[in-house]
């Protein structure tokens, strides 16, 4: 009976435990199959531009959203002070590679802030066809404007002015230290060109100034923008240093348009045309002056120091190698030292090294180095040779390299080794080797080393037939002047392809010139697919014949890549690519995903594309 009730409850348990384990299961799918059927998540991209303003001051608020076709723009709330003014714009963007056409969408919002303050935009969240995006938040500086009234401070920024910076403030002998100089500029346009002058030449090392991404900065409750160059010095003797650096610019003057009957347009926003290219902007050289710096160069210190230090300041690397390691008393070693780093590299010098009166050394010798253009990292390579004279060494006493660490204001010591080495007695050469002659038990006669001359020495051939005959002369002769003449032939064929390239460099100009006049009288007809495919043809024609290439191998990032290889500032760079992509979306892309372009959005692209050839011509492409 007890055996029976047993069964059965078993036989419950084992089906409550089936039961279980197949809810389970379905449980487990269900939640499965739920996450992957729900869509995920999107993030947008956000940006403003620019990002500190005053009050009055357009702002753009943009909103770009990856591999979603056919948007809305989304309906965003603004903080109160930020009034928007006008709709939305859209646009397109779109690339190909192996995985197919990656499309993107963006929005772009004009914003006009009313007041001063700090402003936060988003975070929002935005439902497109069954998908959830999300729009991070940004935030918005709106600075007051102070100084504008009768009563305005005389000490106020002025339009223009440069300050510098040197960090650190006290450097030590031989240790780079950061030079930044900095160009505010409120309401003044510059072009590119720009000097740094009245930099120290005595006493003092300088690596180029090379330009940094510009600032938007609040000077005195003003918006300036920001021109932030940045170079590295060195001084080799302590001391103090006065210098007064100034930036030479070059500002750029709006000419008086012509709005008569003689010009095409009514309105100044379009140049005359026969100002189309180098005269329409004039400039004038303007030399900013920054406040003058005072940089205490401290000697290095004479406690610790090391007695085989020789100069080197920074942080370094030594790594020492032996070549061969078994020889006998009297072969040479190869040491050879490698130091590497950052700091005065170029300055680097090996201390003297002193193994013992059981090795003979020689002094170490440059073989390589390696340095960065501005001189401040690097690494030299030096080789000494080192003799064992005796048998009684087993290794090679360690090497040591000493420097000083200015980011510790301490001496710090390198130190490799002792080296492994085995060192045989020497093998001793016979007399015969020594004295270069062989022994006189191995001499042995191999042959006769007379000959006797000829009884009869037969018939002689004439002494004329063994000079060149006369015609073979005759014929080099005669070949010099053909020889010429294929050198001038050659040199007036490199010389007439190299008028022609020229002469295409010279017809680039009138060539876009040509094809913008067109795109000009289909701007007034408001005829957009043809205005934007003599945009397109400008561009091709213009670059093509610079370039030297046929129209059809002109493309956006060819072109891209050329200015930024002529140093065109990063700004054009993007303001180009979005012109480019604008166009080529208007004649390339879907009917449903075209964008409709305005008259004031043609007559933008026209300027654009007009700037652009301007600043490529003056730039050399």
């Amino acid at each position: 009976m007890s055996c029976s009730r047993f069964r059965k409850s078993r036989h419950l348990a084992a089906r409550g435990i089936y039961r279980l384990t197949i809810a389970f299961t379905v449980l487990v799918h269900f939640a499965a199959s739920t996450a992957a059927g729900a869509p995920t998540a999107i993030v947008a991209h956000v940006s403003l531009e620019p990002n500190v303003v005053e009050p009055g001051e357009p702002v753009t608020y943009i909103v770009s959203v990856r591999g979603v076709k056919s948007l809305s723009p989304p309906e965003i709330s603004f903080p109160s002070g930020l009034q928007p003014f006008g709709a939305p714009s859209r646009e397109f963007s779109f690339y190909m590679d192996n995985r197919g056409q990656h499309t993107t969408t963006s929005f772009r919002y004009r914003l006009l802030p009313t007041e001063p303050g700090e402003f936060t935009i988003g975070p929002f969240s935005w439902s497109q066809r069954g998908r959830e995006i999300h729009i991070p938040a940004v935030r918005l500086k709106v600075v007051g404007p102070q100084g504008e009234t009768a009563s305005a401070p005389t000490n106020a920024a002025p339009p223009l002015f440069a300050r510098v910076s040197i960090s650190p403030a006290r450097p030590y002998v031989d240790q780079w230290c950061e030079i930044t100089i900095e160009l505010f500029r409120r309401g003044v346009e510059l072009t590119d060109d720009i000097q740094i002058l009245n930099l120290p030449e005595k006493g003092i090392a300088v690596t180029p100034l090379r330009e940094l991404t510009p600032q938007r900065r609040t000077v005195q409750g003003r918006v300036y923008d920001v021109r932030r160059f940045r170079g590295f010095a060195r001084f080799s003797t302590a001391g103090e240093y006065r210098f007064a650096p100034a930036v030479r610019v070059q500002v750029i003057v709006p000419p008086k348009r012509r709005t008569g009957p003689g010009s095409p347009f009514g309105s100044t926003f379009f140049p005359d045309l026969a100002d189309f290219f180098f005269e329409g902007v004039q400039t004038h050289p303007y030399v900013v002056q920054a406040p003058r710096v005072s940089i205490q160069c401290r000697s290095l210190p004479k406690e610790d120091r090391p007695r085989f230090f020789r100069g080197a300041v920074g942080d370094f690397t030594l790594d020492v190698r032996l070549s061969p390691t078994n020889v006998s008393v009297g072969d040479p070693i190869t040491v050879t030292v490698t130091v590497s780093g950052t700091g005065n590299v170029e300055t680097v010098t090996l201390p003297a090294y002193s193994p013992g009166k059981t090795f003979r050394v020689y002094d170490a010798k440059l073989i390589k180095k390696d340095l960065s253009p501005d001189g401040m990292w690097g690494s030299k390579i030096f080789e000494m040779v080192v003799m064992p004279t005796t048998t009684n060494v087993t290794s090679l006493p360690p090497f040591r390299f000493a420097y000083f660490d200015p980011a510790t204001e301490r001496y710090r010591v390198l130190q490799q080794g002792p080296f492994r080495i085995h060192v045989s007695p020497q093998i001793p050469v016979p007399d015969s080797l020594e004295t270069g002659t062989p022994a006189a038990q191995s001499r042995r006669i191999l042959g006769e080393d007379i000959i006797f001359i000829k009884a009869k020495p037969g018939h002689l051939l004439p002494l004329a037939w063994l000079q060149p005959p006369f015609r073979i002369r005759l014929i080099w002769v005669n070949s010099i002047p053909l020889l010429v003449l294929l050198v001038s032939c050659y040199a007036s064929l490199r010389r007439a392809a190299m008028r022609d390239g020229v002469s295409r460099r010279e017809r680039a100009p009138a060539a876009a010139r040509k094809a913008l006049k067109e795109a000009e009288k289909h701007l007034r007809r408001e005829h957009v697919e043809e205005f934007y495919r003599l945009l397109c043809k400008a561009v091709n024609t213009y670059f093509a014949e610079t370039l030297q290439l046929a129209p059809g191998h002109i493309s956006p990032d060819l072109i891209i890549h050329k200015m930024q290889e002529a140093g065109i500032p990063q700004p054009i760079l993007r303001s180009a690519r979005e012109v480019f992509d604008r166009i080529d979306t208007i004649r390339y892309a879907p009917r449903e995903q075209k964008i409709p372009a305005t008259k004031a959005d043609m007559r933008r692209d026209l300027v654009q594309i007009r700037n652009i050839l301007i600043r490529c011509r003056r730039s050399g492409i």
